[in-house]
């Protein structure tokens, strides 16, 4: 590779003009390559002067003055300009014009290196050089004079037809064809509109035209038209510019006409370029399909673009009917659903309404419709597990991989035109997550892969363990508020509630179990709360019931009632303390020990639980021995009533006494 390095650089971020300081482009016949510096590269456009050159386009890296910098001159005209001089010198002195012979010939910093004198007055030069038109300079004797054109003036053009030996008519653009075997036998070609032919080529009646086997649109049509091998083209050149090895448009022919090149396997590509654009709001577009339907008599479709991917048996590698592959080198500009912000970068973006007026336009049936064709997808949309910044797939972060606003759902339909499932949020920041359905299907939260029993009738929702492990449903809170379960019911419709009525269930819990065929129909325990009278704003009455089910029944029956009173009915009238416990020696009264018979060959000492932590809290205590029973601490009061003291129950069988607790002592409220 061929590098120039003379000399350092200054060059500005978004301006396409590079200074030289000590550096000879002209002189070295810099034309071309491609100029690098800081790691990022961009072609030449033109090199205007030893000191100054232009850009392809805008410099994307950063201003820096006096930087290193390098010229890699393959793709230069200058390139091996010495081997091309050498060789260029000899064909013109040999061809060059016929009555005129140049005594020397070469570029311009070759002629200035001449050493000549006034006695060599008429020396004659001839500029050969690429790119620039042959001109002979003759020494006066003290300096040079010239340019000289080597040709004369455009002669009388030919007559012809049309003109410049052309057949008559003709258009601006239009091709011109050979019309038959005979030589100088020309015709305009047919008019671009012309009927299909079936074939590709101009000359068969195409309808679109082959340059060295490449067909390029709008402005991509900046390529020369040259063989591929032979010229490079502003797409190659940029994608070469941004980092890649090679540019695809390099390798490319429309419709791959012929198979030389193993790599030529881009069937089509279109490109466009910004950069020269003028006017805000009109883009840069490199491919425009439009489909129109306007056939109304037929049914049948339209569609702008249709692409398909074949996978072959034995195939390698992949198979993508459309890719779509965005990169931004500009900078990070957010986006969501309420946005629509000039420098976002989107992958693809989906519009409706072609900016047309509205007036008259219906809404677009769906965005995205993936149907069945033949085939099926294994999966309809998957987000790679690095797709997304911010996540790798594991660490557990929350990323944002859909963006919805409220009000915009996610809808499951069980049949045609029929929704069975909705899910989407309440409107404002404070709306409500919401779950609907318009059937009886229950929402469940699951653990077990396998399909559940069917729910209980009038089941909302459900949460269900794994198999063999036991099922949680947790509620957390923090700070001071605690956690709550709150239930509510009322009357009427949710969109018109009504008073609760006496006899409504506030509160409805059981417990239900699996038989030897199947679920229990009814609850066999749990408790219900119901309002005790029709309700108002200032009259809200309820009862409270423990409910069970005795064994060798399926019959629920209310146990306990805790009445809006603050009474307590028990059924049968019976209330269960707990089977006495016998004591032989001094103890401490447990938590649960309600009855207690003191049968010790002592005197018994026991300590009673502080007051306080059991106000109201009654203990009984018998004497079947003949020993005093006394408190441990002085908190007990008598019978009879007075100052608190130790004595429970006199050395004497048969003796009993109630205690119960008001918060400071134990106090005898019967006895014997």
């Amino acid at each position: 590779m061929t590098i120039y390095t003379t000399g350092t650089v200054s060059v500005a971020n978004g301006d396409a003009v590079v200074t030289g300081s000590g550096t000879a482009w002209a002189v070295a016949l810099i034309a071309g390559g491609m100029f690098s510096s800081a790691g990022l590269s961009v072609p030449i456009a033109s090199v205007d002067s030893d000191t100054s050159l232009t850009l392809a386009y805008d410099w994307p890296g950063a201003t820096a003055a006096g930087a290193v910098y390098a010229i890699a001159r393959e793709n230069s005209e200058a390139a091996d300009i010495v081997d091309l001089n050498d060789k260029l010198s000899r064909v013109l002195v040999t061809l060059s014009l016929v009555g005129i012979t140049p005594n020397a010939s070469g570029t311009i910093a070759e002629r200035d290196a001449l050493t000549l004198a006034v006695g060599d007055k008429g020396f004659l030069f001839l500029h050969a050089e690429p790119g620039v038109d042959l001109a002979f300079y003759r020494w006066s004797g003290s300096a040079w004079q010239g340019p000289f054109a080597t040709r004369g003036t455009q002669g009388v053009p030919g007559i012809g037809s049309g003109g410049y030996g052309l057949p008559a008519g003709g258009a601006s653009g239009q091709f011109l064809l050979k019309a038959s075997g005979t030589d100088g036998d020309a015709e305009w070609a047919s008019d671009i509109n012309q009927s299909e032919s079936g074939h590709f080529y101009a000359g068969d009646g195409a309808r679109i035209q082959r340059l060295a086997d490449r067909v390029f649109i709008g402005p991509a049509v900046a390529n020369s038209g040259e063989q591929v091998a032979d010229a490079g083209d502003w797409l190659t050149d940029f994608q070469l510019a941004v980092g890649r090895s090679r540019g695809f448009i390099q390798r490319t022919q429309a419709a791959v006409l012929n198979g030389g090149d193993p790599e030529a396997n881009h069937a089509w590509i279109s490109a466009a370029q910004s950069k020269d654009a003028t006017v805000d709001g009109y883009n840069a577009i490199g491919d425009i399909a439009i489909g129109i339907n306007n056939n109304t008599t037929k049914s049948l479709s339209a569609y702008a673009r249709y692409t398909e991917a074949y996978r072959m048996a034995g195939a390698v590698g992949g198979a993508y009917g459309h890719e779509i592959d965005a990169v931004n080198f500009a900078s990070e500009v957010d986006i969501d659903p309420w946005t629509q912000n000039i420098g976002q970068t989107v992958g693809e973006q989906m519009a409706a309404g072609a900016e047309l007026s509205p007036i008259g336009q219906f809404a677009i049936s769906a965005g995205w419709n993936l149907r069945k064709n033949g085939s099926t997808f294994l999966k309809a949309l998957i987000i790679g597990n690095d797709a997304i910044k911010g996540t790798d797939g594991t660490d557990g972060n929350v990323v944002h991989a859909i963006n919805l606003v409220p009000g915009h759902a996610i809808d499951y339909w069980s049949a045609a035109g029929q929704r069975s499932w909705r899910l989407y949020a309440g409107v404002g920041v404070n709306g409500d997550y919401r779950v609907e359905t318009s059937g009886t299907g229950a929402l469940s939260v699951s653990r077990n892969s396998a399909a559940l029993p069917a729910a209980i009738a009038g089941t909302t929702l459900r949460v269900s363990g794994a198999d063999g492990s036991a099922n949680r449903v947790l509620v957390d809170s923090f700070g001071a508020g605690g956690s709550a379960l709150s239930l509510r019911t009322a009357r009427g419709t949710a969109a018109a509630p009504t008073a609760t009525q006496n006899g409504d269930p506030l509160i409805n819990v059981g417990g239900f179990g699996y038989g030897a065929t199947g679920y229990s129909a009814t609850a066999s325990a749990g408790f219900l709360a119901v309002a005790t009278e029709n309700w108002t704003d200032a009259a809200h009455g309820a009862e409270f019931s423990i409910r069970t089910t005795p064994n060798g029944t399926t019959t629920l029956s209310t146990i306990v009632t805790v009445r809006n009173n603050g009474l307590i009915d028990i059924l049968g009238g019976s209330l269960g303390l707990g089977a006495p416990s016998t004591k032989t020696a001094s103890f401490t009264l447990g938590a649960a020990e309600n009855s207690i018979i003191c049968n010790g060959t002592g005197s018994i000492t026991v300590t009673l639980p502080s007051p306080s932590a059991f106000i109201g809290r009654v203990v009984r205590i018998k004497n079947i021995a003949a020993f005093t029973v006394v408190s441990a601490s002085s908190n007990v009061i008598p019978l009879a009533g007075g100052a608190a003291g130790t004595a429970i129950l006199a050395a004497t069988a048969g003796k009993w006494a109630d205690l119960q607790s008001d918060g400071t002592n134990w106090i005898v409220v019967a006895g014997s």
